[in-house]
């Protein structure tokens, strides 16, 4: 029996993913909630913010799945090299593929697992190895992938080098793998800073009612002090989803 990799429907979650969110962010929220109103039904209302972010973090998720994928891409590469090299066709560059992937990363890995589906639809029908390798890259959502999987078959039914369009493609995908890390370096910074800059509202109000709640009394206690801290939580999630939009950079 094949593992399903699913990647025509997107990532599922597994249900350890699910609760670590919904434990962490109902948590975060609920304090979030106490410190700007010092209120439970307030606490309780925020914590309508993760299902309105679940969605982000699914994306999120799969973003990094399909970053992951792009990354592994580059062993695939090298067996459909050996196998053009050696003037081997696109079967035995896809089981090639798989063996390496198995080797590497283990039989549960996502694309190792993907590349077992097409090792038995070779085997067990009769669909052409070029037309598997255009599902996979069309289901699989990275663009390098697709692209690379249309120079290869184009090549194949030409009669081209393959072997010229896969150290190109190689070519290409290192050299945007190594751009991301770069930037991913930098990011790296960055995302410290954002985190740091987001969480000293809650710090500052949450060190004010340890050292001297009595100081804030007002803001919790009159019509203009909840209007006060509805504004500052609001801007507070406005910043918030601003840093992630800047840091949500693609190459």
């Amino acid at each position: 029996m094949v593992k399903k990799a699913g990647l025509s429907k997107g990532i599922i979650l597994p249900a350890r993913e699910k609760i670590k969110y919904v434990v962490l962010s109902v948590l975060i929220c609920s304090l979030i909630g106490w410190l700007f109103y010092r209120n439970l039904g307030a606490a309780a209302v925020m914590c309508i913010l993760p299902l309105m972010y679940y969605r982000r973090f699914v994306l999120y998720v799969e973003e990094r799945s399909r970053e992951r994928i792009n990354i592994q891409f580059k062993d695939v590469l090298y067996a459909f090299s050996d196998s053009a090299a050696s003037g081997k066709q696109a079967a035995s560059a896809v089981y090639g593929a798989y063996d390496s992937l198995k080797r590497i990363y283990g039989e549960n890995d996502r694309l190792t697992m993907e590349f077992e589906q097409m090792c038995v639809r070779i085997r067990e029908t009769n669909e052409a190895p070029e037309k598997i390798l255009m599902d996979f890259a069309l289901e699989c959502g990275v663009e390098d992938i697709r692209s690379f999987m249309e120079i290869y078959c184009i090549c194949i039914k030409s009669g081209g080098s393959r072997e010229k369009a896969i150290n190109k493609a190689a070519g290409i995908i290192s050299d945007k793998i190594n751009l991301r890390k770069e930037l991913g370096n930098i990011l790296v910074q960055k995302k410290l800073e954002a985190v740091i800059l987001c969480s000293i509202p809650p710090a500052v109000l949450m060190f004010m009612q340890m050292t001297s709640g009595e100081y804030g009394e007002v803001l919790y206690s009159t019509v203009q002090g909840r209007i006060i801290m509805t504004i500052c939580l609001g801007a507070a999630l406005w910043a918030v989803n601003l840093c992630m939009k800047i840091m949500d950079i693609k190459i």
